[in-house]
């Protein structure tokens, strides 16, 4: 088994969630059909629904369930261990044998750095982002920053913490780490916290918008 991130680009959130109301109830759970209703967002119901269908019937992936780390974090009863991220106009999966992993994407979006690092970043951070802006790439260090610790969260089991400039991304060995960026400027990163193989290993794959509204089609063609 190896290292693998998949990508799977969207667009046009109102036009997919009309075009999926015949198949989403066979393709989530009970519970999750409850939680797709709960959300608003029509890009939120797409990247729910499509994540667990990634999952599922791309990787493979039949049962989704899950057992509680002592953290109480999520663990995957499988052949693996994988972490989602998405935001709006993408989805994306981290798979690994390594139960020790995470992954984010983010979009980015004009901001004010200075106003929102001190809340995020450790010393040493704060430093690079400050040289980072002598050279006008503040936006894209912060993002880079931002994605980096939210998978490094991810990896320890511990979600968002209080004291985020305690933990200095900086300190991360690059062998754990991979920071990427998609042809359309998405930030992408992925921890992975053990010596097994290096991140540089993760193979990036992406399956298209069509592909995936294809393999539904044919999925819920033979439940019928």
């Amino acid at each position: 088994m190896e290292d693998e991130v998949w990508l799977c680009p969207l667009k046009d959130y109102d036009a997919l969630l009309e075009w999926v109301q015949p198949y989403w109830q066979s393709l989530l759970t009970e519970q999750e059909g409850a939680r797709f209703l709960t959300y608003w967002q029509a890009s939120d119901k797409i990247n729910f629904l499509f994540a667990r269908f990634l999952v599922r019937h791309v990787l493979r992936w039949p049962q989704w369930d899950f057992a509680l780390s002592a953290r109480g974090r999520p663990l995957p009863l499988g052949p693996g261990h994988f972490n989602i991220s998405h935001t709006q106009g993408m989805v994306a999966l981290f798979f690994s044998p390594c139960p020790q992993i995470g992954i984010d994407v983010e979009i980015p979006r004009p901001l004010d750095w200075r106003e929102l690092a001190p809340g995020i970043a450790s010393p040493r951070e704060m430093a690079w982002l400050t040289l980072e802006a002598t050279q006008g790439r503040q936006n894209r260090a912060f993002f880079q920053l931002w994605t980096l610790k939210e998978a490094w969260l991810k990896a320890l089991g511990i979600g968002l913490v209080e004291d985020l400039p305690s933990l200095c991304t900086l300190t991360l060995p690059t062998s754990q780490r991979l920071c990427h960026w998609l042809p359309d400027g998405m930030p992408l990163a992925v921890v992975r916290l053990d010596q097994m193989s290096a991140t540089d290993s993760v193979r990036l794959r992406t399956i298209s918008q069509f592909e995936v509204t294809t393999l539904i089609e044919k999925y819920c063609r033979q439940l019928a």
